[in-house]
Parts: structure tokens; sequence; C-alpha cells
């Protein structure tokens, strides 16, 4: 079926199964339903998870228990078998013209900023794509950090759902999950590292955060920024179609 991902489970065969430890979807999810197909205990089954996708993108949902439009096995199934929890914030500092900084670890203890900057009708959130980065860009503090490697798509959005935690961007159960927020409105590829020297997880990432059954940011308020990776700009155009900013460091440029 064009447009859906069909992950095999195999309970209790083997434990494991092939699929995404996180409920993060590649580039290829499109919002049509995503497929769990389970085998053994459970029998071979299909069982629709779009209304989690939105309750994980769309409402924040932390946990499985709260997806009560999936029968209890299949939340239970899904509990043991992804995680959805967020990454520990491990530093909030807060300027007095209200910008916003996290300091976030992931799993393995790798730290990455996020930076929310508001302003009267609206707030960017700058967003990292790399833990660290190569290139030595002067006026950038990550240039001075090594490369340690590339953030996974889920790392990137989970920096999104973490900011929206923080601020209190979840619509109320009931409401519109698609609806702009006053606050969080722009997502920006500002952060570490160099977006376009991790594009697939960059593009991963961005085409959920753009899907209407999810985040639903609009692809118009999504910008790019590269120091200048000229062979990736045409493929972020056709894959991705966000605006593109591209820093220039001198009149020489």
């Amino acid at each position: 079926m064009p447009g859906h991902i069909i992950y095999d489970a195999l309970v209790p065969d083997d434990g494991v199964g092939t699929f995404h430890r996180t409920l993060d979807l590649p580039a290829s999810w499109s919002g049509a339903a995503v497929f769990l197909r389970c085998d053994g205990a459970y029998g071979r089954a299909e069982v629709y998870v779009n209304g989690s996708i939105a309750a994980v993108h769309g409402s924040g949902a932390t946990s499985f228990d709260v997806m009560t439009t999936l029968a209890k096995p299949v939340r239970a199934l899904l509990a043991e078998r992804f995680s959805i929890a967020r990454p520990a914030v491990t530093g909030d500092r807060q300027s007095a013209d209200g910008t916003r900084k996290w300091l976030i670890r992931m799993p393995d203890g790798q730290e990455i900023e996020t930076v929310h900057i508001p302003e009267a009708d609206r707030g960017a959130l700058c967003v990292s794509s790399q833990v660290g980065c190569t290139l030595n860009c002067r006026f950038c503090h990550t240039g001075t950090q090594p490369l340690v490697r590339n953030l996974g798509a889920a790392e990137i959005l989970a920096q999104i759902l973490t900011a929206r935690d923080a601020l209190g961007e979840w619509p109320p159960v009931g409401t519109n999950p698609n609806a702009e927020t006053s606050t969080l409105t722009n997502i920006v590829m500002m952060g570490m590292g160099e977006p376009l020297y991790n594009f697939d997880n960059v593009r991963d990432a961005l085409k959920i955060a753009m899907d209407g059954e999810g985040i639903a940011i609009s692809q118009r308020r999504i910008t790019l920024s590269t120091s200048g990776v000229v062979p990736m700009m045409k493929r972020c155009g056709e894959e991705l179609g966000v605006n593109l900013a591209v820093s220039l460091h001198a009149v020489t440029d």
C-alpha cells in the first residue's frame, strides 16, 4: 500500500523485531495510516496506530497509557517495544529578553543545545543537528568543539517536543492539534552542527515536523541554515522545500 510503513514485530519469538525503537518515522511517512503487524501471542493482526503518531507529535503524549483509542494489548505491546520518553533536560536558562536555552542530554550522555527566541507575535526554535561540528567558523562557539556524531531524526524531533513541553505549547485535548501556537511558530536549523552534513536525518525529522497529523509546522515557517555546502543545496530544495539561509562570512564569499 503506497505511503504506508509496516513494522513487523515478532512476539514473543525473538523479542527483537525489525522496527525503530522510537515512534518517529522515516521520510517516506506521508501522514497515511501506519500499521503495526503483530505475530505470535496476539495473532496476526494489522492495527492502525496513526492515532498514536498524532498523540505523540500533535498532543505531546509521553506514555502509551493515554492512547485510549488503542486496545490495551496494543498499548502494552507498544510500551514494551518502543520508547516515547523525552531526553533529560540538564540546563534551562532564560535571559532578560525572554530567550530561553535548554541543554538536552541524549541517552548516550551527549549533550546539545536548543534555543527559543520569542517575539511579540511569534517565536523561533533554534534546533541542533550534530553534537559538535567539523567546521571552524570563527563566530560560532560550536566550531571550537570537535564533531562527536550526527543526531538521529528522533533526537532532532525531541528538541521540538521538549521545547513544547517547557513552553506549555501543546493544544488542549479536544482542540485542533494543528493550530499554530503563539510562542513556537517557526523552526530554524541554526543550532549546533552543519545540517547539510547530516541531511538524511534532518530531512526525516523536518518532514515529520511538517506533517499535518503531527507537529504540523508549516513548510514556509522552517528555515535551514548552511555554511555553504553547495552540493547538498539542490537536494535540500528538491526533497524538503523549506527556506534556505546561507552564511556569508566575508565580502569575498
